[in-house]
């Protein structure tokens, strides 16, 4: 006889849904989060600030999503230009102080 332990198989996932896609959830917007999981406004909040954990059928699609937006976030880290340093100089002749008059 096969014995399983369900509930520490389903805390197992828990703990890795809290670990590895909640967090990312954060750069997803309300409207998509509940739109992708046909869930309402106020639930999806709760599900993106980690007060309420959503049913294991829904942890595919929210990873997906979360690193869709995190990979998403790093093109654009990466393809924005880089400021450049420009060094503002004063006339070389009051440098010296070389003042007309």
């Amino acid at each position: 006889m096969k014995v399983r332990d369900s509930g520490f198989a389903n805390s197992l996932l828990n703990s890795a849904y809290i670990r590895e896609i909640q967090p990312k959830l954060k750069a997803v917007t309300l409207s998509v989060l509940a739109s992708t999981l046909g869930i309402s406004i106020g639930y999806a909040a709760d599900v993106r600030k980690g007060r309420r954990v959503p049913h294991p059928r829904h942890w595919k699609k929210l990873a997906v999503l979360a690193n869709a937006k995190q990979r998403a976030a790093a093109q654009n880290t990466a393809s924005s230009p880089k400021p450049s340093l420009r060094v503002r100089t004063a006339p070389t002749s009051r440098l010296r102080g070389n003042s007309p008059g």
